[in-house]
């Protein structure tokens, strides 16, 4: 494989209270050719589905198990110690999956980035802000796009209409 990326840290996280957004600073990535590094932005929704609040939630759990954490520190940790790794969060996944009985074997890493680019596509976000938050320099995102049965169906009885 390519290069693994670097563990992200406690350090790699700022909360910007004036605009209500938590910046994930990423390293490295498969979309950082350069290795200079990328800054992800998420906004507080004021929903029960807020990453802005989990993190907050997480922060506060981590710092239970582990009371004098520093900006050094792994961010994502188990109780042991042992560094998250996309291996063990894939691994994780088909496990709630499979509690929750459904077919593990039709997700995977990029599960995350297929029902981001669809909901956001669905809920017709502009195809910019889409690839702004896909990290997409291209149209590449809308090989990720999954259409319903029912969505392709809607499209026969408007082609009908007209």
């Amino acid at each position: 494989g390519g290069l693994a990326s670097p563990p992200l840290t406690w350090g790699d996280v700022r909360y910007d209270e004036s605009e209500q957004i938590l910046l994930l600073k990423l390293n490295a990535s498969k979309t950082d050719a350069f290795r200079v590094g990328v800054t992800l932005s998420t906004g507080r929704t004021q929903h029960l589905v807020c990453a802005v609040d989990a993190f907050f939630a997480y922060r506060q759990s981590a710092m239970r198990v582990f009371p004098s954490l520093s900006a050094t520190d792994p961010l994502f940790a188990f109780d042991d110690g042992v560094v998250l790794s996309y291996h063990s969060l894939v691994r994780y996944q088909r496990t709630l999956l499979r509690v929750t009985s459904r077919d593990a074997s039709a997700y995977a890493g990029h599960s995350f980035r297929i029902g981001g680019s669809t909901m956001l596509a669905n809920a017709g976000v502009p195809e910019h802000l889409i690839r702004a938050k896909g990290r997409w320099k291209t149209d590449a995102y809308k090989r990720y796009l999954r259409h319903t049965d029912a969505q392709v169906g809607s499209v026969s009885r408007l082609m009908v209409r007209t």
